[in-house]
């Protein structure tokens, strides 16, 4: 098989059960420019042709075609990951994926918004850690867990010591 033919494989010109790649393309340079290939096909009738393969190439073929399919499915979730954390709409992102069945990218979607939730939470209560050590006098090496309205209350009583304390921890 000739480079140029082979990198104008597709998964279609493969059958996987009988063990066999069609040939029906090739890159074609003429003027030898390093840049400028033509697509045609084989030049002559004979080129044009089913060739078959060792089992171990198929099972290769096949190793390559399930990462390839695991890349695409990751790339499309990581797409919608970062069209969800810029709060894009649900119909805007269905648009853009080309879904007609909206479950597909719903399912994405959901698990995406839990997930910014726990951001949105984690990122609550590391003030409050902070806030409370460094109100409490105990400095930020040690922290602990509060829950947010014992510290809301915390902080209405206490809130001159906390400011006093926080001012001088900057």
């Amino acid at each position: 098989m000739r480079v140029g033919e082979l990198v104008c494989l597709q998964w279609d010109d493969i059958d996987f059960d009988k063990q066999t790649i069609r040939i029906i393309k090739t890159y074609y340079n003429p003027k030898n420019n390093p840049v400028e290939f033509n697509l045609n096909t084989p030049k002559t009738v004979a080129s044009a042709r089913t060739i078959v393969v060792e089992e171990d190439v198929i099972e290769a073929l096949k190793e390559l075609k399930a990462t390839q399919e695991k890349v695409k499915e990751r790339l499309g979730h990581t797409h919608t990951s970062l069209l969800a954390e810029l709060e894009v709409p649900l119909e805007d992102i269905m648009e853009r994926l080309g879904h007609t069945d909206d479950e597909t990218t719903r399912l994405v979607y959901r698990h995406l918004t839990k997930e910014m939730k726990k951001k949105a939470v984690s990122s609550f209560y590391l003030p409050l850690l902070i806030f409370t050590n460094v109100a409490m006098g105990s400095g930020i090496s040690k922290f602990t867990l509060v829950n947010p309205y014992s510290f809301f209350f915390y902080l209405v009583r206490h809130s001159v010591v906390i400011f006093i304390s926080f001012n001088k921890a900057l």
